[in-house]
């Protein structure tokens, strides 16, 4: 059974029309997608930014439960007792994530996206040619820019040549990325991904932001070689050469302000 970890971040810095100083962050300075780009996992630190803002964020483990950001980052690494699925991949073999980040008066027409993935440690089943990764968004009003991909092997080893954009999202439900997963000396190099998008909402609807949703979709695979992909919202659709086995999963929607994710 999967169970779902929800961290709901008022991530708002409409207290703030600068950045905090060095004095009071580590991260001053950062954007909340450049924090975690440069603190990979470091949950902590960003809800402490967040605040820096002018924010908060509140975690809930999907029971109702308030946790703390390093008991989220527990929950979402827990190994399952799991049920292995067909040629032996475990039935929850990666979790997946996403949040969306209101800049407030900061920068008051972008929004951030993030999201992640991340494999079991104790799996190193898959080594395809490539891994399908998506950042979504429910709206195509506004445009993309400063795109980030970034994937690491389970201790941590990050490397941005592992990724390549493959779709920039203009007219459709968002960016999409390849994932050019091996395994080597028994390691996934893909074993853990991060993404990152800015969405200019300047020329969207004046409260676009009460009905802004995003969405991380990442889809990996097994013996097959991608030949396409096209996406919708909450979907993606791709096609094979010979095809093998594939599992694909959703963090769930995440509203502005809102971390969503699947947990093992």
């Amino acid at each position: 059974m999967t169970a779902a970890l929800l961290a709901v971040a008022t991530a708002s810095a409409a207290n703030a029309s600068q950045p905090p100083t060095g004095d009071q962050h580590a991260g001053a300075g950062l954007s909340f997608v450049e924090y975690m780009r440069a603190n990979p996992g470091d949950w902590e630190g960003a809800a402490a930014l967040v605040e820096s803002y002018g924010g908060s964020i509140n975690i809930s483990d999907g029971t109702g439960r308030s946790v703390t950001p390093d008991e989220a980052a527990d929950l979402s690494n827990r190994l399952p007792s799991g049920v292995a699925g067909p040629l032996d991949w475990p039935a929850n073999a990666f979790t997946t994530l996403v949040s969306v980040v209101d800049l407030g008066s900061f920068d008051p027409n972008t929004v951030q996206i993030y999201g992640e993935w991340n494999w079991r440690d104790d799996f190193i089943g898959q080594g395809s040619p490539e891994d399908i990764a998506s950042l979504q968004l429910n709206k195509n009003c506004g445009t993309y820019s400063n795109y980030f991909g970034s994937a690491a092997t389970w201790n941590g080893f990050f490397t941005t040549d592992r990724l390549s954009l493959r779709s920039g999202g203009t007219g459709t439900a968002g960016p999409v990325w390849n994932v050019y997963d091996q395994v080597s000396n028994f390691e996934n190099l893909t074993d853990r991904g991060m993404l990152g998008v800015d969405y200019d909402i300047s020329s969207c609807p004046a409260n676009v932001k009460e009905s802004l949703q995003a969405e991380t979709l990442f889809e990996g695979n097994d013996g097959g070689t991608v030949v396409s992909v096209s996406i919708a919202w909450g979907l993606i659709n791709i096609g094979y050469n010979s095809p093998g086995f594939s599992q694909t999963r959703s963090s769930g929607a995440a509203s502005v302000g809102e971390v969503s994710g699947t947990g093992w």
